[in-house]
């Protein structure tokens, strides 16, 4: 409940700084150089180069980069530079208790389905950092940015995105769980992103909010999060080989699956399945057995319906016997199969 009073307050102050903007001239919510020195052949090197300014509620950021061929690409790696070490700043300066504590993954599955949402989220530009100040080098070629960060704004900037998140995620508590897995899934899986961005905004949050005020994660999407991520593990996968090679790979395939997280079945009605062939071959030379399979999947749901089709070629060798060099090119083939599943959970499903 603390957050929610420290994400009201901010909301309140944030609307006085909105109004104050209207009247007072310079209010500006987009990145602006406000002072430059950037003439005469031995230009003077301004003090906040090396000591920034500090003002009780503000944060400063110095950049800098190499002037080569192109000044204004330079001057962009500069503005990111000096914004870099303007988080960096806040960032030493927060506790270990502010800090969102996340999920751990308890599967392969998890893990892959977790880097998956997480590609998938832009990054988190802080809208209200100014570029106040501009230095050119012109005699050793560089290029030196001031940035500027009003704490408060950006708190409040910050706070009101993850009300609107929290809005959107709020919705999905509408989901039956009396609905068949695989269409719960299909009806929760965009909270996963929703949920993601929270914690990447609340992170931010507590590394830009004046006070560090915590923003811990509302155990609704807690709870949220983890009914998702028990969905994933209790859908139910069937593994048909199809083949002579199949069949003799499909017993290091189902472990290679289970061993990632997923569920098989030997249900007639699986939530999905798998439809195996493999082809093998085999050769000993110098001593080393080599193995050689091409495995080919179509993964399909219980409609029947192709969502995914994949194909992969696995090299195993051994000194010690051709059984074990089977089972390392048939350990690959499982583990493409895996990557192709999680794939398709997030992208066909």
């Amino acid at each position: 409940m603390a957050s929610k009073n420290n994400f009201k307050s901010l909301l309140l102050s944030g609307l006085l700084v909105a109004v104050g903007c209207i009247f007072i001239a310079g209010c500006n919510s987009t990145p602006t150089a406000i002072g430059s020195s950037d003439s005469g052949a031995n230009p003077i090197r301004p003090s906040w180069v090396l000591n920034p300014p500090t003002q009780s509620g503000y944060v400063y950021g110095v950049g800098s980069a190499k002037i080569y061929l192109d000044a204004a690409k330079a001057g962009l790696e500069a503005q990111n530079n000096a914004l870099q070490d303007l988080i960096g700043k806040m960032q030493v300066s927060v506790r270990g208790s502010t800090l969102i504590k996340t999920r751990v993954a308890n599967s392969k599955l998890d893990k892959l389905i977790e880097d998956e949402v997480k590609s998938q989220i832009p990054e988190i530009n802080l809208k209200n950092a100014e570029f106040i100040e501009r230095f050119v080098d012109t005699k050793n070629q560089y290029v030196y940015v001031l940035a500027q960060l009003d704490r408060e704004k950006a708190a409040f900037d910050i706070a009101a995105q993850i009300t609107d998140i929290e809005l959107s995620l709020s919705h999905f508590s509408n989901v039956s769980e009396t609905l068949p897995r695989l269409e719960q899934w299909r009806a929760l899986k965009p909270a996963l992103k929703l949920i993601e961005q929270r914690k990447q905004l609340s992170q931010r949050f507590n590394i830009v909010s004046p006070n560090h005020q915590s923003s811990t994660i509302d155990t609704t999407f807690d709870s949220l999060e983890r009914r998702i991520f028990a969905l994933i593990g209790n859908l139910s996968i069937a593994v048909n080989p199809l083949n002579t090679g199949a069949n003799t790979t499909s017993s290091s395939v189902i472990k290679a699956l289970t061993d990632a997280g997923f569920s098989i079945s030997n249900s007639n009605h699986p939530d999905l399945s798998v439809d195996l062939r493999v082809t093998i071959q085999s050769n000993w030379r110098d001593g080393t057995h080599y193995v050689f399979a091409e495995g080919a999947a179509t993964i399909k749901d219980s409609s029947d319906r192709i969502l995914s089709e994949y194909s992969s070629r696995a090299k195993g060798t051994s000194s010690v016997s051709q059984e074990l060099a089977e089972s390392r090119a048939f350990e690959h083939i499982g583990n493409s199969i895996g990557k192709v599943l999680a794939d398709t959970f997030m992208e066909k499903i």
